[in-house]
C-alpha cells in the first residue's frame, strides 16, 4: 500500500477513481496518484461499478481494501462519483477516470489554485498525451 496519509487534513485532497472493467489501467493510475499531492496528502477511493475483472483486487493491493468501494451493479459514472464523494472527508476532491495518469504534484497545484481563487468552484487540468 502506498497512499500517503494527509499531511494537512484541513487542506488534503481526495482522489475518486470510478472504474468498470479497468484492470488493465488501474494500477498505473494509482501509482501516479502516489506523487500527486505530496505536500497536502491524499485520500484515495476507487469506486468499482460491478466489474467482473480483477481491477478491484489490483486496486486493493495498492491502496488497501478500505480504499475500494464496490457497487453491486453498474450504476454509471455519476453514481460512482457520488458513492466516492460520500466515502471521503478531504476538503478538495478530484474525480478521475481509471486511465488517467496524474503528474507529480498536480493535485497540490490544483488545490492551491482553488484556494487562491475563492470564487472558483472547480478547476480542470491540462490534458496531455494519451
Amino acid at each position: 500500500m502506498f497512499a500517503p496519509p494527509p499531511t494537512d487534513p484541513a487542506g488534503s485532497v481526495a482522489a475518486i477513481v470510478v472504474t468498470h472493467e479497468s484492470a488493465a489501467v488501474i494500477e498505473r493510475c494509482l501509482v501516479s496518484l502516489c506523487e500527486a499531492a505530496p505536500r497536502r496528502g491524499l485520500e484515495i477511493r476507487v469506486v468499482d461499478n460491478a466489474s467482473c475483472d480483477d481491477g478491484p483486487v489490483r486496486a486493493a493491493r495498492l491502496i488497501g481494501a478500505g480504499g475500494v468501494v464496490r457497487l453491486p451493479s453498474n450504476r454509471g459514472f455519476a453514481a460512482g462519483v457520488n458513492a466516492g464523494l460520500r466515502a471521503v472527508s478531504a476538503p478538495w476532491r478530484a474525480v478521475l477516470n481509471p486511465d488517467t495518469v496524474v503528474a507529480p504534484g498536480a493535485l497540490d497545484t490544483l488545490a492551491d489554485l482553488l484556494e487562491s481563487r475563492p470564487r472558483a468552484a472547480l478547476v480542470g487540468p491540462r490534458v496531455r498525451g494519451e
